[in-house]
């Protein structure tokens, strides 16, 4: 199967619309880009304790695999709390941004090496949004797709 969906994950503030909206310009709305997928729905699962069964977000998952990219949007704690300051965000569970960041990654850990999920990316993305989508433009482009630049 050719991927043909992006799916772009992270903490709150990570910069997921951001990216997304940009990844739609750079690739000519060939590809669909989402924000959240079958890891943060587990992530959130488990964050907010509501007791769903994380079996069908698994097998979701691993289906979505083979025509979706997952991207997690890495960032440090000081970017997150930089960012929800400057949108005035509050973590809706009490859970600082080092407790949010923590659960994410071990899900995104476990996604590769539980899941076996083959298409799932780590990108940093505390610098500038030229080089996040620099790195993004990289791993699309081995999935066959071209990107233009974009502004």
């Amino acid at each position: 199967m050719k991927i043909n969906m992006i799916c772009f994950d992270g903490v709150d503030r990570s910069g997921k619309d951001t990216v997304r909206v940009k990844c739609d310009r750079m690739f000519d709305y060939s590809l669909i880009n989402v924000v959240r997928g079958p890891i943060g729905y587990v992530t959130y699962n488990r964050q907010f304790n509501k007791g769903q069964d994380e079996e069908a977000f698994i097998e979701t998952a691993r289906v979505l695999d083979g025509v979706m990219i997952t991207i997690y949007l890495r960032n440090s704690v000081e970017t997150l709390e930089e960012r929800c300051r400057a949108t005035n965000e509050v973590l809706r569970d009490g859970r600082s941004i080092s407790e949010q960041k923590e659960l994410y990654e071990s899900v995104v850990a476990e996604a590769t090496t539980k899941w076996g999920l083959e298409n799932v990316h780590v990108v940093d993305n505390d610098g500038p949004i030229e080089d996040t989508m620099a790195r993004i433009a990289d791993i699309v482009r081995k999935y066959g797709y071209s990107p233009r630049p974009i502004k």
